[in-house]
């Protein structure tokens, strides 16, 4: 388990470093669909889920899934090979 900045982190690991990384960022901020375009550009585990608000739009693929819990919302990604 890691606690620091995710973005900071993500800046020197290495592509599929991680099976799965799990995230909750900070609402109201951007940083889940940030934390995903990083995602997109260098996939630093097979797998991201990210706890996000359910109204916060994230940049998704087909194959991405998101299930809803309130106004809380659980997006599973995996990486493209």
């Amino acid at each position: 388990m890691l606690a620091e900045d995710a973005f900071h982190f993500i800046r020197r690991t290495e592509p599929d470093t991680f099976d799965v990384a799990l995230a909750d960022p900070p609402y109201g901020t951007g940083d889940a669909s940030r934390l995903v375009g990083a995602f997109r550009s260098k996939p630093f585990a097979r797998e991201l889920w990210v706890e996000h608000p359910w109204r916060e739009p994230l940049p998704l693929g087909p194959d991405d899934r998101i299930r809803r819990y309130g106004d809380t919302a659980l997006t599973h990604i995996v990486a493209t090979p």
